[in-house]
């Protein structure tokens, strides 16, 4: 019994040894249920902690520590931090389903959406983000199903990836008038020196510029709804534009451009409400749009060529012009534009160019082909007295308009005055004008279409209705001289 004892003071010691390591493993291999830092669901559990915040059943009640890491953070905290519950779980850059173009979603930057909150700031992120990636091809997203309240931004390049993509899938909305800082803004939603850049809203985007709230404020102040310049490689797709405060969309100083499928709806009354404004811009292509406007359709100011517009419906509005060119003697250039397969519905004007006196240069190499209208007044204009004023100043000097070619225009006009009006300057007048084809009836019976010109220097091919007895036509000498067209065989035989 002696040597018992130390023997059972050993053995029990063993045991509690043993006891305590299966203890131990035991806890291993089942960890408690409670208050990890980062449970992992892993089952071997990575050997740091993980960036995105707990992914529990029982969410904890107060912040995680760690915050979504981002690949590409914004370099300043958005405006509207995200709603914790709504929270996405990974970083605002990712990879775009099925693609290797790296995404930006305004929510992961702080957009609300809900057509209230200011998300002004968070746009300006995630632009600032993705123009400043290292990817090759970077796309902005705006999700669809959501209104964000966005005021006067401007998104500034150049960018350092080679394509960025500015997707609008849900709506944009101006504040309204009340709410703009600064009332001389001429801009709403500004791109400026990018390169490469597609907007796209896929049948879907929609802007609203609330125009509603400044068009009985004067025409000044009044901003662009979305305005591009110095752009060079610009595509702007499949976005529908409604109430702008002015033009809807402006180009300025832009190269190699290509627009379409474009909806832009503003109210007849609607002041200087352009679908599209052109300006100092270079190799254009605008097709299949839709325009019903306060103002022009699609207006081609000075410093700009080598323009393709087609598939145009146009109306109500002020059609399609050139001009106005020359305003305050400016010497201005407008040539090589080719407008075809245009619809006009009821619109004020149809196809048009306008000059100021006093101006020069010249607007030349023109063609409008395949023109329908529909009860428009005012469908052929060509006018170098422009003057939307009660009174303007008689200046010889102008801008030179020549190489105008009408061919194919059949339809309809409800003018009471000329269906067709070339009036031209005395000392600039009107040279190579050709008319083919040129069908145009009036919406009344009973009040046949007319036709004026002063000054315009035309050759006339197949059917011209209304006729016009005043043109200027060279004979067997070389001269200009008027004539009546039942004499136009006879002076050019």
């Amino acid at each position: 019994m002696e040597n018992f004892a130390p023997m059972l003071i050993l053995w029990l010691t063993c045991l509690g040894i043993c006891m305590f390591i299966g203890g131990a493993q035991l806890i291993a291999a089942h960890p408690p249920t409670s208050t990890p830092c980062h449970p992992s669901t892993a089952t071997h559990p990575p050997s740091h902690a993980p960036h995105h915040p707990p992914i529990a059943t029982h969410p904890p009640t107060h912040t995680p520590h760690h915050p979504p890491i981002t690949t590409h953070p914004p370099t300043h905290a958005p405006h509207h931090p995200p709603n914790p519950a709504n929270s996405p779980t990974h970083a605002p850059h990712a990879p775009c389903a099925s693609s290797k173009i790296a995404c930006y979603d305004v929510t992961h930057f702080g957009a609300v959406g809900n057509g209230k909150t200011d998300d002004t700031k968070a746009f300006q992120a995630a632009w600032k983000a993705a123009c400043n990636g290292t990817e090759r091809e970077v796309k902005i997203t705006v999700p669809f199903g959501k209104s964000f309240l966005v005021f006067p931004v401007v998104f500034n390049g150049p960018c350092k990836c080679h394509t960025i993509t500015f997707e609008i899938l849900g709506k944009i909305t101006a504040p309204p008038r009340s709410g703009w800082s600064k009332k001389g803004t001429d801009e709403w939603l500004y791109f400026h020196r990018v390169d490469n850049l597609l907007v796209s809203g896929n049948g879907k985007g929609l802007l609203d510029g609330k125009g509603e709230t400044w068009w009985l404020h004067g025409s000044s102040s009044r901003p662009t709804a979305l305005r591009f310049s110095h752009c060079s490689k610009l595509n702007v797709r499949g976005l529908k534009h409604i109430n702008s405060g002015k033009n809807h969309v402006s180009l300025n100083h832009c190269d190699d451009v290509n627009v379409s499928n474009l909806t832009m709806i503003s109210p007849q009354f609607s002041p200087n409400t352009d679908g599209i404004d052109i300006s100092a811009s270079t190799n254009l292509n605008i097709h299949n749009c839709s325009m019903e406007t306060g103002d022009d359709c699609i207006a081609i100011n000075g410093g700009t060529s080598n323009v393709t517009i087609s598939n145009i419906r146009c109306g109500p509005g002020h059609g399609i012009s050139i001009g106005s060119l020359g305003k305050k003697g400016k010497h201005e250039i407008v040539e090589a534009i080719s407008v075809r397969n245009c619809t006009f519905n009821r619109t004020e004007n149809g196809v048009r160019i306008k000059t100021w006196q006093g101006g020069s240069g010249f607007a030349r190499n023109i063609t409008f082909a395949n023109i329908r209208f529909i009860d428009a007044d005012n469908p052929v204009i060509i006018d170098q007295y422009y003057c939307p004023h009660k009174k303007c100043a008689n200046k010889t000097s102008a801008v030179q308009v020549t190489d105008v070619t009408y061919m194919g225009l059949h339809g309809t006009s409800s003018c009471k005055n000329a269906t067709i009006n070339f009036s031209c300057s005395e000392t600039f007048p009107c040279t190579n004008i050709v008319l083919k084809d040129v069908d145009i009836e009036s919406d009344d019976p009973s009040r046949p279409t007319s036709a004026t010109c002063i000054n315009a220097h035309a050759r006339v091919d197949r059917t011209l209705k209304p006729t016009l007895n005043c043109l200027m036509l060279k004979n067997k000498g070389g001269k200009f001289i008027p004539t009546r067209l039942n004499f136009m065989k006879k002076l050019f035989s």
